[in-house]
């Protein structure tokens, strides 16, 4: 059933407020799985090209999803999610490729709280870490308190060109504006050692 139909349905025949209809199904599990790895990624999807080093420009790519990255994984796989992310970096022109995730969850007085991540993959073999500083960038990230990741998990722990690295996010207020802001910032004040 198409997210638009779900609205007419909760419309005609639930008491639900609209606002909140509307809600439910943008942050529905299911529905969101249902669109498949490729669609999630270039949905809601933005490129920023501040990667500049001797060879060019890359850009770093940030999607942001309403399925959280556990099960975004879970749903599609690993090699799958992979494979989409690596094909679309390459459609692209990506150094790097991020996700910031949105969800309600129900807090002790089943209130909705809403919970947070980003998730940052690059792979050395498109752009090596020298020209994309994404070894600087994900030390910055960490030590940004307005940022206020929490709970990394890495989960190509074996490969060191190839890294797909999810957090927690504490401060809500951050959305993908603060993070191009700080993108942006970023790649101004560390430009690679060919750039100097």
């Amino acid at each position: 059933m198409s997210m638009y139909n779900q609205l007419v349905l909760y419309k005609s025949e639930c008491k639900m407020d609209y606002l909140e209809a509307l809600k439910h199904t943008k942050y529905d599990l299911a529905m969101n799985i249902d669109l498949g790895c490729h669609n999630l990624i270039i949905k809601n999807y933005k490129t920023f090209e501040y990667i500049v080093h001797k060879d060019g420009v890359h850009g770093i790519g940030i999607s942001s999803i309403y399925i959280p990255i556990a099960e975004f994984i879970k749903a599609f796989e690993i090699d799958t999610v992979q494979a989409e992310i690596s094909s679309h970096m390459d459609a692209m022109n990506l150094g790097i490729y991020m996700i910031i995730t949105k969800e309600f969850r129900k807090d002790e007085n089943d209130k909705d709280v809403l919970y947070k991540e980003i998730m940052i993959y690059y792979d050395q073999f498109k752009l090596c870490n020298e020209s994309s500083q994404v070894e600087k960038l994900i030390t910055a990230m960490e030590a940004n308190t307005a940022m206020a990741l929490k709970d990394r998990k890495d989960y190509f722990i074996d490969d060191r060109n190839v890294r797909l690295i999810r957090w927690e996010q504490d401060n809500i207020k951050q959305d993908r504006k603060t993070l191009d802001k700080f993108l942006k910032d970023f790649y101004a004040a560390n430009k690679p050692d060919d750039m100097n």
